[in-house]
């Protein structure tokens, strides 16, 4: 802003009326007055340059001072927009973490059921296979190589109830 400095104030009535004077007295030779009307002349300028050169800073100053306002008005705004995005996305985060334990809550639950029931059918299967072996007579050694080979892995009893925490 510096660089609009006013390079040529308006001069009032008066320090003009002065000047012309002041040229109309030097011309018909009256020196001394001529002189003195341009002491006066120059002590009008130099306090109109002031107030020229302080009204131009007090506008500068108040343009400045609503600059900054404003700009401060809208940082206020972008944080402002800026925490509500950050909220919302903590939300979000929070609300998709639920998702996820629930998810595995119920996974956990469906595949112990799951077991309990293979487990069941698997006893069941065992149950009657060992009264037709004892009716048969036969070898409990054969019987146990033959369950292990076909039914070993049906009763899971590592399932973990909860996530491992990995951290």
């Amino acid at each position: 802003m510096a660089a609009r400095v006013p390079n040529k104030p308006q001069w009032s009535k008066e320090l003009l009326k002065h000047r012309k004077v002041q040229n109309f007295l030097a011309k018909q030779g009256k020196y001394l007055e001529a002189q003195e009307v341009k002491r006066i002349g120059d002590r009008m300028e130099h306090l109109e340059l002031q107030g020229t050169l302080a009204a131009y800073q007090a506008e500068v100053n108040a343009k400045e001072q609503a600059l900054r306002a404003k700009q401060q008005a809208e940082m206020e705004v972008l944080l402002q927009r800026a925490a509500q995005g950050r909220d919302e996305l903590q939300k979000t985060r929070a609300q998709d973490l639920e998702r996820c334990n629930q998810r595995h809550a119920n996974v956990v639950r469906e595949l112990k059921a799951s077991q309990k029931q293979q487990c069941l059918k698997f006893e069941a299967i065992l149950a009657k296979r060992v009264s037709e072996f004892k009716g048969m007579g036969g070898n409990f050694q054969f019987l146990s190589q033959s369950i292990n080979s076909n039914y070993g892995s049906l009763c899971l009893s590592n399932i973990v109830d909860g996530p491992e925490d990995d951290t």
